[in-house]
């Protein structure tokens, strides 16, 4: 029930509102709440399909230009990456974050929040995030089935 409302947060229009939801993700990850298969993709047993996890549909937030919203995010790599231990993060983690870091760390020797800021790229400007927002708004959706 939490994790919808937690996803619906994560898209709203005000800082303060994705902020909060990014660090209530945090604490669930850190109690141990959140499972890998949450985070990360997944396979479904039942259909054999995959399913994207939280890092994977919400890891460009750690572009946000919102300093708030931005350090947030961060926290919330870090506290997954000390969740899944390593190398689960290096496996799991790195890969969707890689476009989105300046060069590439192994997450075992990250040891705080602070540490792997430093390796995250400059924050987009509100002006880009609108622009790109825009640009994948006029994007068609084709679903799998090839239907629009």
């Amino acid at each position: 029930f939490v994790l919808p409302c937690l996803e619906t947060a994560l898209v709203d229009g005000q800082d303060l509102v994705i902020s909060a939801a990014l660090v209530c993700l945090t604490k669930l990850v850190d109690m141990g709440l959140l499972s890998r298969s949450v985070m990360v993709e997944s396979r479904m047993k039942d259909t054999g399909r995959h399913r994207n996890g939280l890092f994977q549909k919400y890891a460009p937030l750690i572009l946000y230009p919102s300093p708030t919203v931005r350090h947030s995010m961060i926290e919330f790599v870090f506290t997954a990456c000390k969740s899944l231990g390593y190398p689960d993060a290096d496996v799991f983690l790195l890969p969707i974050f890689r476009p989105y870091l300046r060069y590439e760390p192994s997450f075992a020797t990250i040891d705080s929040a602070k540490a792997l800021a430093k390796y995250v790229v400059e924050p987009w400007t509100r002006d880009r995030l609108q622009t790109e927002m825009s640009r994948l708004a006029k994007k068609p959706i084709i679903s799998p089935s090839g239907i629009q």
